[in-house]
């Protein structure tokens, strides 16, 4: 993760496109673009749409993918593992309580970890 951008995971996840995505990648190896934009979009054209010049683009450009135009197939990313502990937690958090008290934990951590990062360039930010 880059230095004072601690929110970086969570703007990668914060999309339902894009956590279908992601957790899909924790279990597969690969995606074929398609088969996301069936994930129940009524409107399929405006789905692709989107997955083309949005959210493909947002996770290949943070390093959490990696996506093969030609074949339109998404694989993981070098950075892909800078998400697991959160994908982890949310494909738990689907099945409970436990689920749920365990991304928090994630995000308490990763908060605490990114923090420093964020105080220390407060000056910069204000000015």
């Amino acid at each position: 993760m880059s230095k004072g951008d601690g929110g970086r995971p969570f703007r990668a996840l914060s999309d339902p496109y894009r956590r279908h995505i992601l957790l899909h990648l924790l279990e597969h190896e690969a995606l074929e673009v398609s088969t996301a934009v069936d994930m129940g979009e009524t409107d399929s054209e405006r789905a692709k749409i989107a997955l083309h010049h949005k959210h493909l683009p947002h996770l290949e450009s943070g390093g959490y993918i990696r996506w093969d135009r030609e074949q339109d197939t998404v694989t993981k990313g070098p950075e892909f593992e800078e998400l697991r502990i959160y994908l982890e937690s949310l494909g738990v958090a689907e099945e409970g309580v436990l689920g749920a008290v365990m991304l928090i934990s994630g995000l308490a951590l990763a908060l605490s970890e990114s923090l420093p990062n964020l105080v220390g360039n407060l000056p910069t930010l204000v000015a």
